[in-house]
């Protein structure tokens, strides 16, 4: 009961499992940006907290500290502008992999059901030749018997 299409059908299931291996890499670079992001507010927050401590404390350098640590919030806004862009792309990477994901598995899927039919077909034609074995094998002993007794 070979199907003709096997080689095929491996071929689609190795190429599905690739796109799968594809997604995952894509999603963890997306996951890993959206990370950095998150860690750029959180040293913004940090610095926010220490603006509120140096004003708590005051003294003859806290303007300065307190300049320093506005540039360092700024610094941080240009980063996550520049860090959304990436993880724009890595979006749209995600994207394009899923899909390309779906098509993958659609291919494998009308392969497995080609298969699937050919198995059924193959064993209705099994079965068949099986019953006709059983009916010919029927008529023989029928007609052995006949010869035996006819004699």
């Amino acid at each position: 009961m070979k199907f003709r299409l096997d080689g095929i059908l491996r071929l689609r299931k190795f190429e599905a499992d690739e796109a799968k291996l594809r997604l995952s890499e894509r999603r963890q670079e997306l996951k890993i940006i959206l990370d950095r992001i998150q860690s750029y507010y959180d040293a913004m927050d940090a610095s926010r907290q220490n603006i509120a401590e140096i004003q708590k404390q005051g003294g003859s350098d806290a303007i300065g500290k307190i300049k320093e640590a506005e540039q360092f919030i700024e610094g941080q806004k240009l980063l996550i502008i520049q860090t959304r862009l990436q993880a724009r792309e890595a979006m749209a990477l995600v994207e394009t992999a899923e899909g390309e994901l779906m098509n993958r598995v659609q291919s494998q899927r009308v392969l497995e059901k080609l298969k699937g039919r050919h198995l059924e077909r193959e064993k209705i034609r099994q079965d068949k030749i099986a019953d006709k074995q059983a009916d010919e094998n029927a008529v023989m002993r029928q007609r052995g018997r006949k010869n035996v007794h006819g004699l």
